[in-house]
C-alpha cells in the first residue's frame, strides 16, 4: 500500500516548459563501481540522483529525511511475451551522507523489489488510472500526487557507435517528459562507452537546473572514484 511522501518544493504545479540539461560520464567506471558492490549501473545512478536531490533540498532549507524515486520495471516475461507492460518500483532512499553507504542501502532495497513478482504493479496501476480517467479525475491525480518525488528511467543503448547516412552519431540524449507536479526527473541511457543522464526540469520549479546537473556529476564522480 503506497504512502504519501514528505512534502517538497520539487512537488508543485508545473508549467508547460521543460528545458533539458545533460550529464555524460564514461560508462566503464560506473560499471566497475557497481561490480565492486554487487550492484547494478542503475543502483549507482540512483545513489547519485538521491544525493543530488538531498543537496538541492538542503540548499532550500528542506530536510525531508528521505526521497522517493519511481523506477520503472518491465512486467514482460522472457521469450515471446511482448508488449509495453511496465510496472513501477518506488525506492525510498534515506538521507545517508556517505555515498557508498547510500548505494549499499539502495542495493538492498532493489534486491528486495526484484525478489517480488516482476512489475507486479503494472496491473494495479493500469486498473487505477482507467478508473480515475473514467471518473474524470485522472489529470487532477497526476497534478496533485504525493507518492513520489521524482522519476528515474534507465535504458541500455547500443554498445557500438552508430552512423546515420554515414555520419557518426556522437551522442544520444534520452528525454521523457515528467508529468503532473513533478518538477525534475532523470532519464538515463548508455551509448558507445558513455552514460548520459538527462535532467528534465520545469524552470519555474527548478530554476537552478544547471547547478543541479553539476551536483549530479560530482555525486557520480564520488561514487565511481573518478573525482
Amino acid at each position: 500500500r503506497p504512502s504519501q511522501v514528505v512534502p517538497s518544493s520539487l512537488l508543485r504545479p508545473t508549467s508547460p516548459r521543460r528545458p533539458v540539461r545533460t550529464v555524460t560520464v564514461p560508462l566503464a567506471p560506473v560499471v566497475d563501481a557497481a561490480h565492486r558492490h554487487g550492484a547494478t549501473v542503475n543502483d549507482v545512478v540512483l545513489a547519485g540522483v538521491a544525493g543530488t536531490l538531498f543537496r538541492v533540498l538542503a540548499g532550500r532549507g528542506e530536510h525531508p529525511g528521505d526521497v522517493v524515486i519511481s523506477v520503472p520495471v518491465s512486467a514482460r516475461a522472457a521469450g515471446t511475451d511482448l508488449g509495453n507492460r511496465v510496472g513501477a518500483v518506488p525506492v525510498a532512499v534515506p538521507d545517508i551522507a556517505d555515498p557508498v553507504a547510500r548505494l549499499r542501502w539502495i542495493l538492498r532495497r532493489t534486491q528486495q523489489a526484484k525478489s517480488a513478482q516482476r512489475g507486479s504493479s503494472a496491473i494495479v496501476l493500469s486498473w487505477m488510472f482507467r478508473l480515475l480517467a473514467t471518473l474524470g479525475v485522472g489529470q487532477w491525480f497526476v497534478d496533485h500526487q504525493r507518492l513520489v518525488h521524482t522519476f528515474e528511467t534507465n535504458l541500455r543503448g547500443p554498445a557500438e557507435v552508430l552512423r546515420l547516412a554515414g555520419a557518426r552519431v556522437e551522442q544520444i540524449v534520452p528525454i521523457a517528459v515528467n508529468p503532473g507536479n513533478v518538477g525534475l526527473s532523470f532519464d538515463v541511457l548508455s551509448y558507445a562507452g558513455g552514460l548520459t543522464v538527462a535532467l528534465v526540469a520545469d524552470p519555474e520549479v527548478v530554476p537552478e537546473v544547471a547547478a543541479v546537473a553539476q551536483m549530479l556529476g560530482e555525486e557520480l564522480a564520488t561514487l565511481t572514484g573518478t573525482s
